[in-house]
C-alpha cells in the first residue's frame, strides 16, 4: 500500500522592521571660560610647550627632510663600534670556574619532539657579567635551528655564581655546553 504523497501550501505574510530610532541629540555646553593650562618645560628659553584645554585642537607640523650620504662603516663592523669596552677575562684565568645557580626549565619544541627527539646537545658562547648574569653572544652548536628559541630563553634565564679574577667580580666569555633532555 503506497502513501499519498501531500503538498501543503501556506501562506505567509512578511513585514519590513521599522526603521531605527533617531540618534541621540547632543548636548552642546557653552563654557565661555575655555580654561587653557600652558607649561614651560625648559623654562624661558625655546623648548617643548605643553598646551592643555577643554577643546582641543590638532595642529600639523612640518618636518624637514634631512639628508645624509652613504655610510661608510661595513654592516659586520657596527658590533665593534658600538661595543662598550668591558674588560673581559679568559676562563683558564679566573680563581675558579663559574657554576649555574638557577635557570628556568626549558623543553625541547614540540616539532622535534614529534620527530622523536628527545635529546638535544648544543654549545653556545655567553657574557657572564660581574653579577653572574648571561648573555647570549653566539649558538656555536645546534643541528635544529627549532632549537633557537629555547636556547635564548634559557640563556636569558641562567644565573651563575659571578667569575672573579684575584677575589674581584669579573666579566667572562664562557663557551657553555648546554644538553636538552625530553622525558
Amino acid at each position: 500500500m503506497e502513501k499519498e504523497k501531500t503538498l501543503v501550501i501556506r501562506e505567509v505574510d512578511v513585514s519590513r522592521l521599522p526603521p531605527p530610532p533617531p540618534p541621540p541629540e547632543e548636548k552642546v555646553v557653552d563654557d565661555s571660560s575655555d580654561s587653557v593650562m600652558e607649561m614651560s618645560l625648559i623654562g624661558d628659553s625655546a623648548g617643548v610647550e605643553l598646551t592643555f584645554s577643554k577643546t582641543p585642537s590638532m595642529k600639523t607640523i612640518q618636518l624637514e627632510k634631512i639628508e645624509y650620504d652613504d655610510l661608510p662603516i661595513e654592516q659586520d663592523k657596527w658590533e665593534d663600534l658600538l661595543a662598550v669596552d668591558f674588560p673581559e677575562v679568559e676562563m683558564s684565568e679566573l680563581d675558579e670556574m663559574p657554576t649555574i645557580i638557577s635557570r628556568k626549565s626549558v623543553s625541547i619544541p614540540w616539532e622535534l619532539r614529534r620527530r622523536g627527539i628527545s635529546r638535544v646537545a648544543t654549545q653556545v658562547k655567553v657574557l657572564i657579567d660581574e653579577g653572574g648574569n648571561t648573555f647570549l653572544l653566539k649558538i656555536l652548536d645546534s643541528k635544529y635551528p627549532e632549537m633557537e628559541v629555547a636556547i635564548r630563553e634559557l640563556v636569558k634565564s641562567a644565573k651563575f655564581t659571578p667569575p672573579k679574577k684575584n677575589g674581584e667580580a669579573v666579566h667572562a666569555r664562557y663557551d657553555w655546553p648546554i644538553t636538552f633532555i625530553q622525558n
